[in-house]
């Protein structure tokens, strides 16, 4: 793909925010009571997706299509942590193979019973987000971009405290 130009990379970046915004929003999701099944998933299965979209833009995991958005796109010497948490290759992978795509693989873990711990991964991606942030010219993203990340977790959430997630599926 040919290298996008300022104005291209400024739209899309909107489709980051919306990203971020959507990791979290679904964070807090989760950690709301619901005795829905389908409404547990439905809040899980999104949580995930919104974290392996930002895990691949951020350089955690490679990105499959030219069309993929990265944060080398932004930045072009950007490199991860070196500290690739221990749960990014597992998310990415797990939500591949069972909520993206229909494929054997599901007959095996099914990420959604899995004790994902949203509070971390929030957190790692936040950090990530931040340091992306603070070296991305200003010029390169929508103005939406003006606060760097939104706090998300309440001292007193429980839910969050534990990490624990996971809706038992029928």
């Amino acid at each position: 793909m040919a290298k996008q130009s300022d104005t291209e990379l400024r739209k899309a970046s909107v489709h980051l925010l919306y990203e971020e915004h959507m990791l979290c929003e679904t964070a807090k999701l989760i950690a709301s009571s619901t005795t829905n099944p389908v409404e547990k998933y439905v809040r899980l299965e999104s949580f995930l997706l919104h974290a392996r979209n930002l895990i691949v833009f951020l350089g955690w995991h490679k990105a499959n299509h030219p069309e993929d958005m990265k944060a080398t796109h932004y930045v072009p010497k950007w490199t991860p942590t070196s500290l690739i948490p221990i749960w990014a290759e597992d998310l990415y992978t797990s939500v591949s193979n069972a909520a993206l795509h229909l494929s054997y693989a599901r007959s095996g873990r099914d990420p959604l019973q899995t004790e994902w711990k949203v509070r971390e991964i929030v957190e790692a991606i936040q950090k990530e987000l931040n340091r992306f942030l603070d070296l991305v010219p200003k010029h390169l993203l929508d103005p939406r971009f003006q606060s760097a990340a939104e706090t998300v977790f309440s001292q007193n959430d429980a839910n969050y405290l534990t990490g624990r997630t996971g809706p038992t599926r029928p």
